[in-house]
């Protein structure tokens, strides 16, 4: 769901103390800003704020990242000997 949210682009901001909550947005591209840390989940909890920002042509290079990170081949080539195929 988040990624069709993403899609339709803008400024995104997330903050959380959980940090598998913020790695799992990193992998989607957010980053940190450090000047937004803060305690709001109480005086034990810092909590990172992270951002992605993908208006207007941040968003087609952002889908093109995505894709090549996420290792999807859009057209794949098979190895050579890969299947032994008989002939007829």
């Amino acid at each position: 769901m988040i990624i069709s949210l993403l899609l339709q682009g803008g400024i995104f901001v997330i903050s959380s103390p959980i940090e598998f909550y913020l790695e799992v947005n990193r992998g989607l591209g957010f980053t940190e800003v450090p000047e937004a840390l803060h305690w709001d989940y109480g005086p034990d909890l810092p909590s990172k704020t992270l951002m992605l920002d993908v208006r207007g042509d941040k968003l087609h290079s952002y889908i093109k990242n995505m894709i090549t990170a996420s290792a999807i081949l859009l057209y794949p080539k098979l190895s050579e000997g890969m299947f032994e195929l008989t002939e007829w």
